[in-house]
């Protein structure tokens, strides 16, 4: 659901059955493949190809969104391990390496992630994610890049049940925070909304989404201005600084 539009996937990929049944015999590939066909259903959904090809505002910041806030690496595709649609990439989750693969597929590949830095190549979504061509490393339709400078992280925690980002756009020196997470916990921390009726819109499709047994994940983002960011930076170096000491002080003890 994007700015209060579900889009689902048209169909699963090429050939795969909507059958549950698993043979014991499928070999590990056939076995990833048959994954792919669900995982990666984000990037099956014409409405959401077209509406990525027309480069709405929401629909893009939804897939920066996806391409941004994350802790996935970029890893070197073979011709014996391309991963899918030629995207390979190393994460602590299959759920995190399905939504920047979904997002890649989409116009947003995620190309390099280090140093504090993350660049994206924008391009065309893959019309067929699934075909032979798509698969190809070669075939690359990439039209320009992006880059952010990552400038703090906060990583997923059951405590905290979210994971945030902080980042500066290099085309325009703009900073945003960017928020993903349960929806009970990120929904609480929306300031007051200008687009009620998205708002509501969103509520009744995650309550629909739960009723059909599936897990939900919620998006946020918030544009910071320079000095909010020096400030709360400022606190969470001193906070991170100190953390690290009482780390030390517990741990040092049993180094010797």
């Amino acid at each position: 659901s994007v700015d209060g539009i579900v889009y689902a996937a048209d169909v699963t990929a090429k050939g795969d059955s909507a059958d549950d049944s698993a043979d014991d015999s499928d070999d590990s590939a056939a076995a990833a493949a048959k994954k792919d066909a669900f995982v990666h259903s984000l990037a099956r959904s014409s409405p959401l190809q077209r509406a990525a090809s027309e480069n709405g505002p929401r629909v893009v910041d939804f897939l920066t969104h996806l391409a941004v806030c994350h802790t996935v690496v970029p890893a070197v595709a073979t011709e014996s391990n391309p991963g899918y649609a030629g995207r390979l990439y190393q994460a602590s989750s299959p759920d995190e390496e399905a939504l920047v693969t979904g997002a890649a597929a989409l116009g947003r590949r995620l190309v390099r992630n280090a140093n504090d830095e993350i660049t994206l190549e924008v391009h065309a979504p893959d019309p067929d994610p699934d075909s032979n061509a798509a698969k190809s490393i070669a075939n690359s339709n990439a039209a320009s890049t992006e880059t952010f400078e990552i400038l703090a992280v906060n990583e997923f925690s059951s405590a905290r049940k979210r994971m945030s980002v902080v980042a500066r756009d290099a085309r325009d020196g703009s900073h945003a925070l960017f928020l993903k997470g349960a929806d009970a916990v990120v929904l609480e921390r929306l300031s007051e909304s200008h687009d009620a009726e998205i708002l509501d819109a969103t509520r009744a499709h995650l309550d629909a989404f739960a009723r059909d047994g599936l897990r939900t994940l919620v998006l946020s983002k918030r544009a910071l201005s320079k000095p909010e960011v020096d400030a709360w930076l400022s606190t969470y170096r001193d906070a991170s600084t100190a953390l690290t000491k009482v780390r030390s002080i517990h741990w040092f003890p049993y180094d010797r």
